[in-house]
């Protein structure tokens, strides 16, 4: 009995010295002061997350297929036929009129051709006719007339005299109609001192 007595005193004193050194510890003990980082960025504070919202679709309506109207044909008009212009008239142009000739048998054109006419002299002396008729009877050179000469022309006109390539030029008399003059030319051209004479003496 004598130890288990002891035993809760010696507990029970235990006890009460554990309050008293929790109590003067508490009293006695400095205040505790945040940590505060020197030299080191402060940090922001942490951000608080908003509550998300939520999408709520909206409803999905039936797909209505849309009804067809009846075709309605546009109303017809009258056809009218595009403007063509008028053809254009051209003057008829006369086709050339053959003229077929009947030849006789063993009738050769080129055989029977007549011959060319030759062409005048090259130099010399000589009577020569040309081919639109006019006679020439004189000197000659290069095919010219040059030199003295005579020419009885077509229409009747009559010259004599000198010739420098195939032109009246120095002294000559010609006879045109009833007219007719002496005297000097130059290039086919009476030029310097001459007498001109009608047949009625004037």
């Amino acid at each position: 009995m004598d130890y288990e007595r002891k035993k809760q005193e010696l507990l029970q004193r235990i006890q009460n010295k554990d309050k008293i050194g929790a109590s003067n510890n508490s009293s006695s003990a400095p205040p505790v002061v945040p940590e505060q980082n020197y030299g080191q960025p402060s940090q922001p504070p942490p951000q608080q997350q908003q509550p998300q919202q939520q999408f709520n679709p909206p409803p999905q309506q039936p797909y209505q297929q849309p009804q067809q109207q009846g075709f309605q044909q546009p109303p017809q008009q009258g056809y009218q036929q595009p403007y063509q212009q008028p053809p254009q008239q051209y003057p008829q142009q006369q086709q050339p009129q053959v003229i077929i000739i009947q030849q006789q048998p063993g009738y050769n054109p080129y055989m029977n051709a007549p011959p060319a006419h030759p062409p005048p002299p090259t130099n010399g002396n000589t009577n020569y006719t040309y081919i639109n008729g006019d006679v020439y009877n004189g000197d000659f050179f290069n095919s010219l007339r040059h030199g003295q000469g005579r020419c009885i022309y077509k229409n009747g006109t009559i010259y004599t005299g000198e010739w420098n390539n195939d032109q009246y030029h120095g002294n000559g008399n010609i006879n045109v109609g009833d007219f007719s003059y002496v005297g000097e030319f130059k290039y086919g051209k009476k030029d310097g001192k001459g007498v001109g004479t009608w047949n009625n003496g004037n």
